[in-house]
């Protein structure tokens, strides 16, 4: 079994496919999700595995705003931030990138009126 607490037997072929299929990144790919993704609305990753999310917000405020974010897993606030005033008036952003546990709930918000601009998931 898995539960096993042998220190000198080794794995079966079976025991080593039921641990590789757990790995994180083993038989998960990057996914492009941002046109399924809104702002304001919790995902639940139920895919059986840790998945890592990149998340890039955006605002076009002339006023030098940056673009501030929360990240939310269950129930714990990871707050982002990025940009800031610029010359040229351009676009501001900040992203985050982080692993979201199996079974974990995740949303994120903006605190300045920005957007998304991309959401990848290696899942």
């Amino acid at each position: 079994t898995l539960t096993s607490t042998s220190t000198t037997q080794a794995l079966t072929a079976a025991q080593g496919k039921v641990l590789g299929d757990r790995d994180f990144g083993f038989n998960q790919s990057w996914q492009d999700v941002t046109s399924s993704r809104n702002l304001d609305t919790t995902y639940t990753n139920s895919t059986g595995k840790p998945i890592f999310i990149f998340v890039e917000l955006v605002n076009s405020y002339a006023n030098g705003s940056a673009e501030f974010g929360i990240l939310l897993i269950n129930s714990v606030e990871i707050p982002f931030t990025g940009g800031g005033y610029n010359t040229f008036n351009a676009r501001k952003s900040a992203n985050i990138s982080v692993i979201i546990p199996n079974s974990a709930t995740y949303k994120i918000t903006s605190q300045s009126g920005g957007a998304i601009a991309n959401w990848s998931e290696l899942r």
